[in-house]
């Protein structure tokens, strides 16, 4: 079962997000993620966190009492991993992150920490860009890329725990061979002919896109 976490930070244009949503069996919202989701036209199922960045107090009445779990500020976890487990224990074995791009850097190495964990979100859609978690603990284990626009800008880092082995086909600069354990990563590469797909031999990876060369999201299918 698909789940998503709208979670606060910049977010995509409202119909990306809908779209996104409309594919998952559950919506839950981080904190502001729900100012988000409203502003999105998405009405979530859950809410959780400590709300101290929520516009409006209020805008909770918009769900049921027992549909909002509010959390202490001085707590172990994030208000996006509080959102992110309550989705696992749901039954939502992929789990799609919205949100979390842009503003405190600290904020966005959080949500990047993430995706070194045993049990990461699938995906990661930011206001411009989109990753794709392939490999080891994600439910893919490449991503096919024709879809894109020849000059988009394709990127890959590892993630997890090493070693680390991917395979590219069709792409400028080949990422075969790469020593990613030691610091390697391929920055906005693009596609080069047919057949374009990047693939996890061994260890996990993100493949990161720009949002607005998918159009209709079918580059996950």
């Amino acid at each position: 079962m698909k789940g998503v976490v709208i979670t606060g930070g910049k977010v995509p244009a409202p119909g990306v997000m809908k779209l996104i949503a409309s594919g998952c069996s559950i919506c839950v919202v981080a904190d502001s993620g729900l100012d988000s989701a409203i502003a999105a036209g998405i009405e979530p199922d859950f809410a959780v966190g400590d709300m101290d960045s929520l516009s409006d107090p209020s805008l909770l009445d918009r769900l049921p009492p027992g549909r909002v779990s509010l959390a202490d500020r001085d707590k172990d976890n994030t208000d996006t991993e509080l959102a992110l487990t309550l989705l696992k224990g749901k039954g939502c074995d992929e789990r799609i992150l919205i949100g979390g791009s842009g503003g405190r850097l600290d904020h966005l190495l959080a949500v990047r920490a993430l995706f070194d964990r045993e049990d990461p979100p699938a995906v990661w859609v930011g206001d411009e860009s989109i990753a794709i978690g392939i490999g080891a603990g994600f439910p893919r284990s490449g991503v096919k890329l024709d879809g894109l626009a020849v000059d988009s800008a394709i990127s890959v880092f590892p993630c997890g725990a090493a070693p680390h082995v991917a395979r590219g086909k069709s792409l400028y600069w080949p990422v075969d061979g790469l020593e990613w354990d030691r610091g390697a990563f391929s920055l906005s590469n693009r596609r080069f002919g047919t057949g374009c797909a990047v693939e996890a031999v061994c260890g996990s990876f993100l493949v990161i896109l720009p949002l607005d060369s998918i159009g209709d999201f079918g580059v996950l299918t």
